[in-house]
């Protein structure tokens, strides 16, 4: 797994509206609202260093996480994708990053959706994506993380 880290900042208590207004985006999906944010992160601005991960093959989702376990990372948020996209948002144009903190999913059993960001064609976009089965990602893909 490669690492690479960067500093973003947000307000823990922005609501959806304010975080796609701020995003920079094209387009955002409408159904990006179904996507619980995180709460319980505080009142006060957050400043914090968050990694973007990748490998050089197609990972299944779980190896991808206990990748992340052994490099004491974690999957982030909604949040943290909001403001790594609004603080970098021409890395998006380079390849997807997902953010596999957060998921939307119908009711237990069903596939998640995870937000992510993709801008590799004309506009820039932040979407879900349905992840079934094993979930593995291709080489191309980024994932935003934190420290656990």
């Amino acid at each position: 797994m490669h690492l690479e880290s960067f500093m973003i900042d947000f307000d823990p208590q922005a609501p959806l509206e304010r975080l796609v207004a701020e995003s920079g985006n094209d387009w955002v999906s409408g159904a990006i609202s179904d996507v619980p944010l995180e709460t319980g992160l505080g009142s006060d601005r957050i400043v914090q260093e968050v990694g973007v991960a990748w490998f050089d093959t197609e990972t299944p989702l779980a190896a991808a996480l206990a990748a992340f376990a052994e490099r004491a990372r974690r999957p982030a948020g909604l949040r943290q994708l909001f403001a790594f996209n609004r603080r970098y948002p021409d890395l998006q144009r380079r390849f997807p990053v997902i953010a596999l903190g957060s998921f939307w999913q119908r009711r237990e059993g069903y596939p998640k959706y995870y937000p992510w960001l993709e801008g590799r064609t004309i506009r820039q976009c932040l979407d879900l994506l349905q992840v079934t089965g094993t979930g593995a990602f291709g080489a191309c893909w980024r994932y935003l993380t934190l420290a656990a």
